[in-house]
């Protein structure tokens, strides 16, 4: 995980925090430093789970699965009940890890882009 990575999530949650919204992040680590983190924010009885990564060469090892139940845990101290996120379809490594933990697909959406031109 490098700086910019870690600093943009740092940036992230003091932004949430300014809003009163209960927000934590979770980190996974090693020697040679993090390896994988997400963010948490608690609106009502949801915990919004986001920004979850993990160092390309650290994947399959259970590293975002810890972030994951890192952060339910914290909701669930703070009142949350449900779980809510989103991840790229194409992304098979996600799909598996949170169906695994119980996720379910609720809807999909689709980004739009112009032709060249207009």
């Amino acid at each position: 995980m490098d700086a910019r990575g870690a600093n943009g999530i740092a940036e992230l949650l003091e932004r949430i925090s300014a809003h009163s919204e209960p927000c934590a992040f979770a980190s996974q680590g090693g020697a040679e430093g993090t390896i994988a983190l997400g963010l948490g924010v608690v609106r009502g009885e949801y915990v919004y789970l986001a920004q979850v990564v993990t160092a390309s060469d650290s994947r399959k090892r259970g590293h975002a699965r810890g972030v994951v139940l890192q952060l339910c845990e914290w909701a669930r101290g703070v009142g949350a009940e449900h779980a809510l996120l989103q991840v790229v379809a194409a992304n098979a490594g996600a799909m598996a890890l949170y169906a695994g933990l119980g996720f379910e697909e609720a809807y999909r959406y689709w980004y739009r882009e112009a032709l060249d031109g207009e």
